[in-house]
Parts: C-alpha cells; sequence; structure tokens
C-alpha cells in the first residue's frame, strides 16, 4: 500500500497536481513551487509577487485579515493537518484540493513559517468533507518526499524534523540519521567534505 501510495504521489507531481509552498512569515519570504504555480495555471516566471498570489488564490471570505492570520486561526493545538479547501486558478475559477501544512511556532505562539503543498482533487470526485481527511502527517510526509525541490524542515531552534529524499541526496546525509541534529552542523558537514574533497 505504501509503495502504491507513493506512486500515485509521484504521479501527481509530475503531472502538476501537487504543487508545494513554504511562507516564512519572520523573514517575510513566500516561495512557490513550480508545480504549484502550474497548478494555477501560472508561468514559472508570470509571478512577480509570490505572497500576493498565494493570498489571491484563496478563497477571499477566508483571507479578509490576512495570510498570516489565516493560518494562526485553523486547527489550533495542532503544528500539522491536513483539510479540504478550493483555490481560485488563474482563469477564475476554483479547483478543490486538501492542503497539507506544517506550522513552526516561536516560544511565545507566533507563527513564523508555513511549509505546506496543496493536491489537486479530480474534477469529477466531490470535495471531501472536513472529517473525510485523516488527522495525519502521513501524506504530508510522503508528499514532501516526492517534490523536486529539496525540503528541510526544522524546528525554532533549527533542529531537523524531517526531510525528503531530494534534501538528504543533496546533503548527503540519511533522513534518520539527520533528525534532530541542527541544520546549521549537518550543513557544516557537508561543507567541510566538500572542501576536503579538491
Amino acid at each position: 500500500a505504501a509503495i502504491a501510495s507513493e506512486e500515485r504521489l509521484q504521479g501527481l507531481a509530475h503531472d502538476g497536481s501537487l504543487g508545494a509552498f513554504d511562507l516564512d512569515f519572520a523573514q517575510k519570504r513566500c516561495w512557490l513551487s513550480p508545480a504549484w504555480q502550474q497548478l494555477l495555471g501560472y508561468a514559472q516566471d508570470e509571478i512577480t509577487d509570490a505572497a500576493e498570489t498565494f493570498r489571491k488564490a484563496l478563497p477571499p471570505a477566508e483571507v479578509v485579515s490576512g495570510l498570516e492570520t489565516f493560518f494562526v486561526t485553523r486547527h489550533p493545538g495542532e503544528t500539522t493537518y491536513l483539510e479540504p479547501g478550493r483555490l481560485r486558478h488563474k482563469d477564475g475559477s476554483f479547483i478543490s484540493v486538501v492542503l497539507g501544512v506544517h506550522r513552526q511556532f516561536s516560544g511565545k505562539g507566533e507563527l513564523h513559517r508555513v511549509i505546506g503543498f496543496h493536491l489537486a482533487l479530480p474534477a469529477i470526485a466531490p470535495a471531501p468533507g472536513a472529517g473525510d481527511v485523516p488527522p495525519s502527517s502521513a501524506l504530508l510526509t510522503d508528499a514532501f518526499s516526492v517534490l523536486a525541490e529539496a525540503v528541510i524542515v526544522t524546528n525554532a531552534e533549527g533542529g531537523i524534523l524531517s526531510l525528503n529524499v531530494k534534501a538528504a541526496q543533496l546533503i548527503g546525509c540519511s533522513a534518520e540519521s539527520s533528525l534532530g541534529q541542527p541544520v546549521g552542523k549537518v550543513f557544516q558537514l557537508v561543507r567541510r567534505d566538500l572542501a576536503t574533497a579538491d
């Protein structure tokens, strides 16, 4: 079942049905994967303001108070969650999606960062109800594992919570050996190895 699930997610990532995003509120940065942009009908070089594009893709009534508030008020007490939703395509139509999110909060409870994905549902399938999406981080983890981009999720202190296959290959560490390690230490080891390779 796990292999079938991974193959399905691989297919979704390749056909543009699954796109990732990274909203760093602390650093005021927003990244949208090429697949996320494709999902909503944008060319890769077409988006000039990623945060505004992301905000406009969400139903207007849900982001009246802004993106940060949108993500703070949902699922209190949960760091990772999945929920059904809708996104506005570039042409103005709405597409049904599943939103998978991992949130990072400061020690004072302020939202610092949101890393996640939107998984488009087939047009013929009805949008799932809130109870139909399993409240588990398994889909989030699996989705990150099939993205072409390297994804490393850390806690507020910089300790690695998870990394996908691409990130593990990039830094030359296994996912298991990297968990809990400070991200700076892992990259320091990589830089040292690269320096001694010459």
